[in-house]
């Protein structure tokens, strides 16, 4: 099976593009990812652009944080998610650990002071 994914930005928003022959194996998969739409006028479905959706389609950007980075983040977001905080809040505080994080890169996180 085929398929190719590239960034892209759909109606001004970053997106990512999976493109791909119809398939209802493929078509039932890519429908249970989170904010997974259709556009018809481009013939492709797209997703948000986010680090797991990056991760999981193989696409590469040097402005990433390292897999332990991302390990941390990912444990951040759900130590907010059982603070209770507001989906917006874990959103905006994740967004700037990751930005953070991104900037060392080359750092392991606990060296980070």
């Amino acid at each position: 099976m085929n398929w190719k994914a590239e960034l892209i930005t759909y109606k001004g928003e970053k997106r990512i593009a999976v493109i791909f022959a119809k398939n209802a194996r493929l078509i039932a998969r890519i429908k249970t990812f989170d904010g997974a739409r259709w556009s018809a006028s481009k013939k492709y479905w797209h997703l948000p652009d986010t680090i797991d959706n990056r991760i999981r389609f193989k696409i590469s950007s040097p402005l990433l944080p390292s897999m332990e980075g991302i390990q941390q983040l990912e444990q951040f977001k759900h130590w907010l998610q059982s603070k209770r905080y507001s989906e917006n809040t874990i959103k905006t505080y994740s967004e700037a650990l990751q930005s953070f994080l991104t900037f060392f890169n080359q750092k392991s996180v606990f060296e980070i002071t």
